[in-house]
């Protein structure tokens, strides 16, 4: 028996309309996640509800279906297990932390457990490379919905006249940046299909990204265009894509230096940072990870505790009271070497696992490989790992390799259990 006989059988059933519910609920949050955050209104109910909305679908029409129909099958995937390892070692570390109200700050929290969820019921639910695409399908319509709703929201005055993504709710570092993971999954479901949805993506995404005026979500996008486009393909078609790949992007980047509307809200902070080495924002990130490197080094081990960082600045009267904007830096001066082993260990594991298969299964390991490398790269300016963004990403990272190297046997499973 074959899955899509296994799945007709489902649906005679109503087991396929139990698994799609699911799925709706699941865009229905990530429409929420992308496009309503500004906690005001609608907005906040919005978001807290779809979520757990998706968490009860998810209970009833995945977990207790299968139980149903005898398919024994492990909740927690090896993220959902490193995720939760790592959460727990960075509350437990209120025990050595300075400040007890920041390291179990209750929106830290909340991400925690919504990170936890999420990894959970996604990686579960992703069975087969069908799964996975319409995961990223679902992925790539929430976040063309997220941009439709930021050009309804921003004034037509602001584009290209200021940076642009706030009217989400959302910093506009966060906002390009998303936007820029998006484009490279768009460039990951284009090497399995020519999808329109996929082309109308990429280009809404780099548009959004680079009128939000982030410098690393341009970062993101070069780097992942020559990265996926020039190792995907072998011998004379890997040389081709390459050249194409390095035009793309040196097109891309004319774009942002000559065209007035891109250089006012992008195109002047790389001239800045380029030719006077430094900013003013700049400078003040290199003051941040400066003073986390201090942290660290006097306390290596362990570390000041989860968000020990920003009790320092309190500590000091900093006049900018936040994160030290570099999540290596960030993991070291709060969890020390071992928060710091645990969290990109999981990184590691990934990249060599893909490493691994990429023989037998190019296209997935290729995109595994560039988008775990970009977003390491991207991190050295931002704190990614308290952020529930980085982890939805992941997961369907995580579930490219699942799928790859173990679609054989899970597909033999079904087939069993169908």
């Amino acid at each position: 028996m074959t899955v899509l006989e296994g799945r007709g059988k489902m649906a005679a059933r109503g087991g396929a309309w139990r698994l799609h519910l699911s799925d709706v609920c699941l865009f229905i949050y990530l429409c929420a996640f992308f496009a309503h955050r500004t906690n005001a209104g609608i907005d906040g109910y919005l978001l807290r509800g779809s979520f757990v909305m998706y968490v009860v679908c998810f209970f009833f029409f995945d977990i207790l279906s299968d139980i149903k129909e005898g398919k024994r099958r492990p909740l927690f995937s090896g993220m959902a297990i490193w995720l939760i390892c790592f959460w727990a070692f960075a509350f437990v570390s209120v025990f050595w932390s300075e400040s007890v109200r920041n390291t179990l700050q209750g929106n830290y929290i909340t991400n925690a457990i919504q990170a936890i969820f999420l990894v959970t019921c996604i990686t579960y639910r992703v069975r087969n490379k069908d799964d996975l695409l319409m995961m990223v399908r679902l992925l790539i319509v929430a976040g063309l919905y997220a941009a439709a709703v930021l050009y309804m929201k921003t004034p037509s005055s602001a584009w290209g006249s200021e940076r642009v993504g706030e009217a989400l709710g959302l910093n506009q570092n966060t906002v390009g940046m998303n936007n820029a993971y998006l484009a490279l999954f768009c460039l990951f479901l284009l090497h399995y299909k020519k999808s329109p949805l996929a082309i109308v993506g990429v280009a809404a995404f780099v548009i959004i990204a680079l009128f939000s005026g982030s410098r690393k979500a341009f970062l993101i996008i070069v780097l992942g265009i020559l990265l996926i486009e020039t190792f995907s393909h072998r011998g004379f078609k890997g040389l081709a894509a390459a050249l194409i790949a390095l035009t793309a992007v040196y097109l891309l980047y004319q774009l942002v230096m000559t065209v007035p509307e891109f250089y006012n809200v992008l195109g002047y902070r790389i001239d800045r940072m380029l030719n006077d080495g430094v900013d003013g924002s700049v400078a003040e990130r290199h003051w941040y990870r400066q003073y986390a490197f201090s942290m660290w080094m006097n306390k290596p081990l362990f570390g000041y505790g989860f968000n020990g960082f920003l009790t320092q600045m309190q500590a000091i009267n900093y006049w900018h009271q936040a994160y030290c904007h570099c999540n290596q830096l960030e993991l070291l001066a709060d969890l020390g070497i071992a928060g710091f082993s645990l969290y990109y260990g999981f990184y590691v594991t990934m990249l060599r696992s893909f490493g691994k298969s990429f023989r037998n299964h190019r296209k997935e390991s290729v995109f595994g490989i560039s988008f775990i490398l970009v977003a390491f790269i991207a991190e050295y300016g931002n704190v990614a790992f308290v952020g529930v963004d980085t982890y939805i990403f992941l997961a369907l990272v995580y579930s490219t390799y699942r799928v790859a190297t173990h679609e054989g046997a899970i597909e033999r499973e079904n087939a069993s259990n169908g």
